[in-house]
């Protein structure tokens, strides 16, 4: 097609001839980018790559791993390294091909992944990490923190699935010195890129609870070293040093030492080491009880038996004192107990004496006492008398009173109860007429949702446009999309081509 001097060429020749063009580069390319956004849809990872210098973004490009590339990518990596990877801010070096369609354009496709470069890069961040976490002074705050003498409650953060919980609980529960313990687990994700901040979260929980624990012990069984990247980052770093409970890692791996690790008030190797060291330090603590028994009961021996040879030798020195003052006095002592004797007899004399006088006295005073009081009791029987007929005789007149009003109350107890079932039968009438009246409202509004109906609006003639099951609203509208429109009998699914 010629315009005047000029050829002009279809937008789909162009592109064929673009495709043409890159469809000739046959072969692949290792490029080094940060992933700034992405993406997961139908099963494929869509990535936004950039090229910074001095901060700022030089380049910027959309690329693409497509499902089945996706799936060989974690399989081969790992779920964790894989998550670790491709996340924001993440430097990667990536294979990638690339294509153009004549509709979409131009798309990069990944291929695969340098993990050398990107676990490289994992260190990095975590030598970084450390480094925040001692500018801040938190790598040994948690050994500031006194471990208890005897471990009683303890609270467990992992995965009730995870590989060294079992023989954690295990060691504990069966322990050969019958040591009992309450424990209890809070449930969190150990792997995978969720474990950081489950962790975390349970760390915080515990704090806040009523509940006081001994400790808190973050288990899990072994693993690889990307395994256990949850356990070696900053915000974990952060969270454990911080807290105001001692925390004792037993995460399962022998050579690697994660952040978790190194700012935690103990760690242990696994979780077995990790329950041996709570069982042996209550241990530890019941020997020097024992010990410390021993040693006030030999000492407490010692003294008794000091003493008692204190007393011996007392008892051997002041004896034969003692005999020695008997035998001088003795006869001074014979004297005063014949002049007791003597005494004790004439006092019992005269107090027999006076008690025959006191005896006699008695009697005679007892005979006018006795008269004098029947003489009483026959006045204040009399006064009873009198003092009880008469309250009958009151008490009688009352009874009386109280039918009268009894009668007066009754009578106006019926004309209450004849008002009720008058004001009852009212009520009836007005509630049935109100229930009358809403039984119309709600039929009427029922005749209203039913025209409102979207079967119905289709059976006029109208069509419904949807996208994923879902009425279709404007700013969820993207080209490339899928939308489904139905009508009555028929349903049409159309891709988007252009928004207007």
């Amino acid at each position: 097609m010629m315009s005047g001097n000029r050829p002009i060429y279809k937008l789909s020749r162009l592109n064929e001839s673009i495709a043409k063009k890159i469809g000739e580069i046959d072969q692949s390319f290792w490029i080094k980018v940060e992933i700034s956004n992405f993406s997961i849809r139908n099963g494929h990872v869509h990535l936004e790559i950039i090229e910074k210098d001095d901060k700022q973004i030089i380049a910027k490009q959309q690329a693409n791993i497509w499902s089945q590339n996706y799936l060989v990518l974690k399989k081969r990596l790992g779920d964790d390294v894989f998550d670790e990877i491709i996340k924001r801010g993440s430097s990667v070096v990536i294979e990638i091909n690339i294509q153009f369609h004549s509709i979409y354009g131009l798309s990069l496709n990944v291929i695969d992944i340098d993990e050398n470069h990107s676990l490289g890069e994992l260190e990095r961040l975590r030598r970084l990490a450390l480094q925040r976490l001692a500018s801040a002074e938190l790598i040994d705050k948690q050994k500031s923190l006194k471990l208890p003498l005897v471990f009683e409650r303890i609270a467990i953060i992992s995965s009730p699935k995870a590989a060294g919980y079992e023989d954690f609980m295990e060691q504990l529960r069966n322990n050969d010195f019958g040591y009992q313990f309450t424990i209890k687990l809070f449930d969190s994700e150990v792997q995978g890129s969720n474990a950081t901040k489950s962790i975390i979260k349970q760390i915080h929980t515990i704090q806040t609870l009523d509940e006081k624990y001994d400790a808190i012990c973050i288990i899990r069984g072994g693993g690889s070293k990307t395994d256990l990247l949850a356990f070696d980052n900053f915000d974990i770093g952060e969270a454990i040093a911080l807290c105001t409970l001692p925390v004792i890692t037993g995460i399962g791996h022998e050579r690697d030492e994660s952040i978790a690790d190194i700012v935690a008030n103990r760690k242990e190797k696994t979780p077995t080491a990790a329950a041996q060291f709570i069982i042996t330090r209550n241990f530890n603590f019941e020997q020097n009880l024992m010990l410390s028994f021993d040693s006030i009961s030999n000492n407490l021996k010692n003294r008794i038996q000091y003493e008692q040879k204190q007393i011996e030798l007392a008892e051997s020195r002041v004896l034969p004192k003692f005999d020695k003052y008997l035998y001088k006095h003795h006869h001074r002592i014979e004297k005063l107990d014949y002049e007791i004797r003597g005494t004790i007899k004439s006092k019992v004399d005269d107090e027999h004496s006076q008690l025959k006088q006191l005896n006699q006295s008695i009697k005679d005073t007892s005979k006018g006492q006795v008269r004098r009081e029947n003489q009483r009791l026959s006045y204040q029987k009399d006064v009873l008398k009198r003092n009880f007929d008469n309250t009958i005789s009151n008490q009688h007149m009352l009874l009386e009173r109280s039918k009268i009003r009894y009668q007066d109350v009754n009578f106006l107890l019926k004309r209450k109860i004849n008002n009720f079932e008058h004001l009852s039968d009212n009520i009836s009438s007005l509630f049935k007429s109100n229930i009358k009246s809403a039984l119309h409202q709600l039929d009427i509004i029922a005749l209203k949702v039913d025209s409102n109906n979207p079967e119905n609006i289709i059976n006029k003639g109208y069509t419904m446009t949807l996208k994923e099951g879902k009425l279709l609203k404007k700013e969820d509208l993207k080209e490339g999309e899928k939308i489904q429109t139905i009508g009555k009998g028929f349903k049409i699914e159309s891709l988007v081509n252009k928004i207007d």
